[in-house]
Parts: C-alpha cells; structure tokens; sequence
C-alpha cells in the first residue's frame, strides 16, 4: 500500500518531511526501531497535509469520487496518526525523565497528545482532564489545517498542531553522533 502523495511538495512540505526525517535518525542509536516509527509517522503527517483541502473541498462540491468514503480514510488515518505518534512521545517522555529541556519538551508534548488520544482509544477523557474535556470530542476540520478535535468548549486541539509540536521537540536533539542526553535517561 502506498498513500504518499504522487505528486512534487511544496517547499514547505518538503522542509517538514526532512525535518521529521532528520528527527527520525537523532534516535538511531537510542532505539533502532524509533527511526522506521517516527519516519513513518512523519511521512503520514505530510500526507494528510496534502490531502487535506482536496478532502474537504470535495466534500463541499462533491466533484470527484466518493467524498465520503475519502473522508473516512482521512479521519481513520488522522486517529491512527495521534494514536501511533503519542506511544512515541509517551515512550521518549519516559525514557528522558525530568530535568532536562528535552525531556520536560517531550512530556508537554505526551499532554498534549493525551487529551485527543486517550477519548480515541479508551472512550474516556484523560485522568488529568476528566474535570473539563469531553469523553468523546467531536470532530472539526478545517481546509486549511484539516483533522481535529473539540476536547472542550473552549479547546480544539487540531492534528498538524501536535504533529508541528512534536517536530519542534527533536530540534532540541542534537544531531545523531550526540545522544548522551537520551542514553543517561535509558
């Protein structure tokens, strides 16, 4: 199966995906598996980018296709892409502990990925936001930014925001050849 976009990135785009691509090798030698998770997740990310206002432009004109089955695959992959991107920073927070930029970088990360993934695995608000976010937020996109998700009246939390989150947190890494940081949490 191949759902990478078939066609030239922007520059943007191409800048994120060799930012997520840089930040996939910075946890070669911590973690061997890191590198094909965090690519692909990185790869998925981009994708989703692109698709995004075709998606959701077809759903407003009903031009090409089926928008409604696009629709479901945009949204089950947008679910798949926090669920899979919050077990990494869950795992990296832990791994780095406290005290340290990275680390505490990571764990508002894993917070952040918390409120949107733990209602979409679990059907429950997170432990530490069961006083004021919803059990199952409602869904919200935008063609500009696509997927994301009302956690509580006051708070939409939208996926390419977490994935930009997450990004920034592997620019506190060094590049590959300087992993003390990383090891002296293992």
């Amino acid at each position: 199966m191949h759902i990478y976009p078939d066609r030239p990135l922007t520059k943007a785009l191409t800048a994120l995906q060799l930012r997520w691509t840089i930040g996939a090798f910075k946890f070669a030698p911590v973690h061997l598996p890191y590198v094909n998770a965090v690519h692909g997740i990185g790869r998925l990310d981009v994708a989703l980018r692109v698709v995004a206002p075709e998606v959701f432009s077809a759903l407003r004109t009903s031009a090409v296709g089926d928008p409604a089955e696009s629709l479901i695959d945009y949204e089950c992959l947008s679910n798949l892409w926090v669920m899979g991107g919050y077990e990494f920073v869950r795992s990296l927070s832990q791994r780095l502990g406290r005290g340290t930029a990275q680390g505490e970088a990571a764990r508002d990360v894993k917070v952040r990925f918390e409120r949107v993934r733990i209602p979409l695995a679990k059907f429950e608000a997170a432990a530490r936001f069961r006083a004021t976010d919803k059990e199952s937020p409602d869904r919200i996109s935008r063609t500009d930014v696509g997927a994301g998700w009302i956690v509580n009246p006051s708070t939409v939390i939208y996926r390419v925001d977490l994935a930009d989150a997450l990004v920034a947190v592997f620019d506190l890494f060094a590049e590959t050849n300087d992993t003390r940081v990383i090891r002296a949490s293992s």
